[in-house]
């Protein structure tokens, strides 16, 4: 798979993620279960090799944000600054592998919380004034109280920055060979779920 052909191929994936979360008759998780094992192939893809936690970590932190710093920097209530754990214990291992926000216990071994990250779409964000990577629960919250010290991410805007890290890859690739080998090398020996057979 070249890289402009890789590059469109994500960009439809994107798409497509993009139809299912504007359709308000149809909020659900698969948006997020989608968007995790996205980024589980995009940190795959920039490093060459499969290099497991580590590397969905440090591609969270190495790309993710450089769109949006709260994935790095976001700050828990308890103090700690570990969303890219949290993102890779409770939406990769948890969601994908569990479909539960409750970190198995290998996780939990390895710094996953419960109910560290509170999904949700952009309409209930626009009618409650929620944005993407604040503290959860808001001030003034008077909802269920099972979750006290997340982070929040909206649907929508996620997919939004998923679909900006995919071409802040490229654009990158464009002027690292070592990047563009690694894209062609893991999309070549790995290729993406494609329609045809």
């Amino acid at each position: 798979m070249i890289l402009d052909q890789a590059k469109n191929y994500f960009l439809d994936r994107i798409g497509e993620l993009k139809q299912l979360s504007h359709d308000k008759n149809y909020v659900n998780p698969w948006i997020f279960v989608c968007a995790s094992a996205f980024i589980d192939y995009l940190a795959k893809i920039v490093s060459g090799a499969d290099r497991g936690r580590t590397g969905y970590k440090d591609f969270i932190k190495d790309y993710l944000s450089r769109i949006n710093s709260n994935y790095k920097n976001f700050t828990y209530n308890d103090g700690k600054k570990d969303l890219p754990d949290q993102m890779y214990h409770v939406l990769r291992c948890g969601i994908l592998h569990s479909f539960s926000f409750i970190p198995d216990s290998r996780s939990r071994r390895s710094g996953g919380r419960d109910r560290s990250i509170v999904l949700c779409h952009s309409d209930e964000r626009d009618r409650k004034g929620w944005r993407h990577l604040m503290f959860f629960p808001p001030s003034g919250y008077t909802g269920p109280t099972i979750v006290t010290d997340a982070a929040l991410f909206v649907a929508e805007d996620f997919i939004d920055d998923l679909e900006k890290v995919v071409n802040l890859i490229f654009a990158d690739a464009s002027t690292n060979a070592t990047l563009s080998v690694n894209i062609e090398t893991w999309t070549s020996n790995h290729p993406p779920i494609m329609g045809n057979v």
